[in-house]
C-alpha cells in the first residue's frame, strides 16, 4: 500500500514524498513527457530502465530523462521524495544558456549517490517548498544543484550490482537464447519475458546491431536450418518445417526457396 505524505503541485513541477508499507511489482512498463527525480530516503528498491536492472539503497536517486520506460519492485517498506518537471518548464523558467546547464545532468539515465549532507539538502528542500510554494522555480534550481553536484563529486552509480553483465553482454545472451531456442519460440515476448525488457527496446538492439528485426533474425535461423535438413537427410519438408519451428510447410517453402 502506498501513502502520499505530502505533494506539492505548481504548474508542471509535481512533487510527492511518499511511503510503501507493502512490498509490489509494477506490473507494466511506464513512461511519460516530464523528466524524474526518484529519492530513496528509506529502504531498497529495484528499478528496470529500459530493460536494464538497477537496485537502489537509501540515500540514493535515480534520474528517468523523458519518455524512458521504467517500472519498480519493491520488497521492503520504502519512503522516497518523486520529482516530475518538463523541460518546458525549466526553460520557461530560466535564461537559455542557465536552462541548457540545468539540463545536462538530467539527459542520462543513472543512479547517483547522495552524501549525508545532500540528503540532508533535499528534506531541507522539500520542506521549503511546503512554506514558500510561489519560489518553486528557485527549489528546482537547488533540487538540480545538489544532484549536479553530487555527480561531479564522483558519488554515482552507474549500474546495480545486481545487473549481471554490461549491455553489450547483454545483446549477446540475448543472440545465445535465441540461437539456442528459435524452433520453441511462440513470439517475441518469450524473449521479452526470459530479460525483462520491452519488445521496442528488444528490436531496436537487434536493428543496432544487426541491422534486421528479431523476427527477420529468427526466420533466418530457420531458413538455415530448414536448408540443411534437406539437404542433408531425406525427410519430408513437413518434418523439416515442424523440426525448424515453422507451423507447416506452407510458412517456409517461399523463404527457403530463395535461400537454397
Amino acid at each position: 500500500m502506498r501513502a502520499v505524505r505530502r505533494t506539492y503541485i505548481s504548474g508542471t513541477f509535481h512533487v510527492m514524498d511518499e511511503v510503501h508499507h507493502t512490498p509490489y511489482v509494477m506490473a507494466q512498463y511506464h513512461y511519460h513527457e516530464p523528466l524524474e527525480i526518484f529519492v530513496l530516503t528509506e529502504g531498497t528498491a529495484r528499478f528496470w530502465v529500459d530493460g536494464d536492472l538497477f537496485a537502489m539503497e537509501t540515500g540514493e536517486l535515480i534520474i528517468f530523462p523523458s519518455g524512458v520506460p521504467h517500472k519498480i519492485h519493491v520488497e521492503t517498506p520504502i519512503a522516497d521524495y518523486a520529482f516530475h518537471f518538463s523541460e518546458d518548464y525549466i526553460r520557461r523558467s530560466f535564461p537559455p544558456e542557465t536552462a541548457a546547464k540545468l539540463l545536462q545532468p538530467l539527459r542520462t539515465c543513472r543512479i547517483v549517490r547522495l552524501s549525508a549532507a545532500d540528503l540532508t539538502a533535499l528534506r531541507v528542500l522539500v520542506d521549503d517548498m511546503a512554506r514558500n510554494p510561489g519560489w518553486e522555480y528557485l527549489h528546482l534550481a537547488e533540487l538540480i544543484r545538489i544532484v549536479s553536484l553530487a555527480q561531479d563529486a564522483g558519488q554515482r552509480k552507474k549500474r546495480s550490482e545486481a545487473l549481471a553483465y554490461s549491455a553489450p553482454d547483454r545483446f549477446s545472451h540475448i543472440v545465445q537464447f535465441v540461437n539456442e531456442n528459435y524452433a520453441s519460440l511462440t513470439s517475441l515476448a518469450d524473449i521479452c519475458e526470459q530479460f525483462s525488457i520491452p519488445e521496442s527496446s528488444l528490436c531496436r538492439m537487434f536493428r543496432k546491431k544487426l541491422e534486421m528485426t528479431p523476427t527477420e533474425y529468427i526466420n533466418r535461423l530457420k531458413v538455415d536450418y530448414a536448408c540443411n535438413r534437406l539437404w542433408e537427410s531425406n525427410r519430408m519438408i513437413h518434418v523439416v518445417a515442424q523440426e525448424s519451428g515453422f507451423e507447416s510447410s506452407s510458412y517456409f517453402i517461399r523463404p527457403v526457396k530463395r535461400s537454397m
